[in-house]
């Protein structure tokens, strides 16, 4: 029905109160109007449904699932052969980012209003994982320079860190989900 309004809408859309009346005898005198409209109800409330119960991809607490993809990270990949852990923080502040890694204190942050599925939170994890991990001790300027330099998408520690992160929520999904 909302596809006829449309569609008469688009052929008249000066005069739409012609489109509406005309509408409205087309669904009257249609055979068995009542059988179409029933059928796209419950076509609408079956959508709405599916919509409603979509498993998994909103439905995620940040700080278990948090934790369980920084523990997998360190076994999968401990940094030094050693078993250091990254703190996580959980920011509620407003940020263009998903995540961010503090070379100073070696914190990972997490911006949850920007997160928006279990996908989106352990592709962050991973990718500012793997800053942890290639973290090295040098300044936080010396990224800073490269990546005034060469642009983030260029940058050689976020092209490692994205790649990574991308593979390896694959696998963590595979691993974890399945």
């Amino acid at each position: 029905m909302v596809l006829l309004l449309f569609i008469f809408y688009l052929i008249d859309p000066i005069d739409s109160s012609n489109t509406i009346i005309l509408i409205k005898k087309i669904i009257y005198n249609f055979p068995n109007k009542d059988i179409w409209l029933y059928s796209l109800a419950g076509v609408d409330i079956l959508l709405f449904l599916i919509l409603l119960c979509k498993p998994e991809s909103f439905h995620f607490n940040i700080e278990e699932d948090s934790t369980k993809v920084i523990n997998w990270c360190v076994h999968n990949y401990p940094k030094s052969g050693i078993k250091k852990y990254p703190n996580i923080i959980i920011n509620n502040e407003s940020s263009d980012n998903y995540g961010e890694y503090n070379f100073l204190t070696k914190d990972i942050l997490i911006f949850p209003k920007n997160i928006k599925s279990k996908k989106d939170l352990i592709n962050t994890l991973i990718h500012e994982y793997f800053h942890f991990y290639l973290d090295h001790g040098k300044s936080s300027q010396e990224y800073h320079n490269k990546l005034n330099e060469v642009g983030y998408d260029k940058h050689p520690i976020e092209l490692i860190c994205n790649t990574s992160a991308e593979k390896l929520t694959q696998l963590y999904f595979e691993q974890h989900e399945s």
